[in-house]
């Protein structure tokens, strides 16, 4: 059986006691419905993964007890750095949650002109707040253990220039990951009816 794996921004050594944070907690109690004595990962963003015993299990706090340490992630030598043009919903979210799994470390949202997404000062660290969950979901299940930085959206032309590579993949990303989407949908359709006739 798979042992989860859960990211906290408290720094971890062997025998620490640490409290999670509310999401991660959240998720343990209520979707995993893991108990007191049940064995989970940590990693926080320096690159180092633990394992952990979780010691308290309750409505209102969720601790455990970190255990040997498991790797240490290097800093890759290749710094890759993502501006993507703004998409609506799921198409972006499936960018970041590829570009993790892919190892970009950071990642610049940007408004381009004909961007159809309109962000106020509100809307964008609502998005923001949302895509760093994302990535830090991307993360948990990808095996990686550093949490790539995701910048404020920005316009197209204040956007910072990459220090080594500059990737401008725009619209074209989130085009071939719609197409994606939609050939995935389109697949399991398929599988469904064909399981439907087999029936």
């Amino acid at each position: 059986m798979r042992v989860p794996r859960f990211y906290t921004r408290q720094p971890l050594h062997e025998g620490a006691e640490v409290n999670l944070e509310d999401e991660p907690s959240h998720h343990l109690r209520q979707v995993l419905r893991l108990r007191a004595g049940a064995e989970i990962n940590l990693f926080n963003d320096n690159g180092n993964e633990y394992t952990a015993t979780l010691t308290l299990v309750s409505k209102q706090h969720v601790s455990a007890t970190v255990g040997t340490q498991l790797r240490r992630e290097h800093e890759s030598k290749l710094t890759v750095h993502l501006l993507i043009g703004i998409s609506r919903g799921e198409r972006m979210d499936f960018a970041l949650q590829k570009a993790t799994e892919l190892g970009i470390c950071r990642i610049t949202p940007v408004l381009t002109k004909r961007c159809v997404v309109k962000l106020n000062e509100k809307k964008s660290a609502s998005r923001v707040a949302h895509w760093s969950r994302l990535v830090i979901n991307a993360c948990e299940q990808s095996g990686r253990c550093r949490i790539p930085t995701i910048d404020h959206p920005l316009e197209l032309k204040e956007a910072p220039l990459p220090g080594r590579i500059q990737i401008w993949l725009c619209y074209l990303i989130t085009a071939v990951m719609c197409a994606l989407i939609k050939s995935t949908t389109r697949i399991h359709r398929s599988l469904s009816l064909s399981a439907l006739k087999v029936d």
